[in-house]
């Protein structure tokens, strides 16, 4: 009888670190999420770096194409490190060089969630094309980096073994262009810091003007370009509640969106990534890329 009990008790242990706690419904405006948690039996194996890039990028900017060479090259940063890289390429509104080409341009990229990312995360921009790799500061803690020390600081960002596992799963119906995109961290190592996820669309094969050093090419293929973030810009709030993320605490977030039906949702990816949501502290811990479709 002894025996029985004991089984029994292991098992309601079990069933109850599996169980998933729901929380509220969360509303940003146009976007709906459910989000849960719950502990699983073992920590899962830790996946390797995803890595973020944010690119600070114009149509106006006369050396931005050989950023964009330096990530997408076949000798680039994406070639050498397949499937670990992932890019938002923000076009901001207070800054000459992000402008469309004047006489030239069908569209205009900047948007005000870009332009809050580098106001309020980054700094002012003080030059293009700029980059952060994983919001990892420099020694003088900048964020940002000018094109000649990208490859140096994408290698050692791609060392860093993340704390935190990320999925990102989507399903997009194209009647009613309405995505329902799931998203869920899986904590590999103990973590302390409050944490935050950022959930981003991005379009990339689109045809438009682009200055080069002397020249505006009216053919120029733009990549990643962010189209939204889905969550706020400074991310959403994850486990407040929870002190310290243990090794196997399991977070999961629904999404439920529109997608605008001016973007080609065949171009379109989306990027998830989770980071430190402290002052002075957005380091990001894990990232997830994949097609909207």
């Amino acid at each position: 009888m002894r025996k029985a009990s004991l089984l029994a008790f292991v098992a309601i242990g079990i069933a109850f670190t599996a169980c998933k706690e729901k929380g509220p419904l969360i509303d940003f405006g146009n976007t709906k999420a459910e989000d849960s948690t719950w502990m699983q039996a073992s920590p899962e194996t830790a996946q390797q770096r995803i890595l973020l890039i944010e690119e600070f990028t114009g149509a106006s900017c006369p050396y931005c194409p050989d950023g964009h060479d330096i990530i997408y090259s076949t000798s680039g940063i994406k070639a050498s490190h397949p499937d670990q890289v992932a890019v938002i390429a923000y076009h901001i509104k207070n800054y000459p060089q992000a402008d469309p080409v004047k006489g030239h341009a069908k569209y205009d990229f900047r948007t005000d969630d870009a332009t809050d990312v580098a106001t309020n995360i980054f700094g002012a921009i003080s030059a293009m094309p700029m980059a952060g790799f994983d919001r990892l500061p420099e020694s003088n803690g900048d964020l940002l980096l000018d094109r000649l020390k990208w490859n140096d600081k994408a290698n050692k960002a791609l060392n860093i073994a993340p704390p935190a596992n990320v999925y990102l799963d989507s399903k997009f119906d194209a009647a009613t262009r309405e995505a329902t995109v799931t998203v869920k961290v899986s904590y590999t190592a103990a973590v302390s810091k409050k944490q935050a996820l950022t959930l981003a669309i991005i379009e990339s094969g689109i045809v438009d003007a682009q200055e080069k050093e002397s020249v505006i090419i009216d053919s120029y293929v733009h990549k990643a370009v962010l189209r939204d973030i889905i969550t706020p810009y400074y991310g959403s709030p994850v486990l407040d509640s929870v002190a310290t993320k243990a090794a196997g605490r399991t977070y999961q977030r629904v999404f439920k969106f529109k997608v605008n039906d001016g973007w080609n949702a065949d171009n379109c990816d989306l990027v998830a990534f989770i980071h430190n949501n402290e002052a002075g502290d957005k380091q990001v811990l894990q990232t997830a890329e994949k097609p909207l479709k």
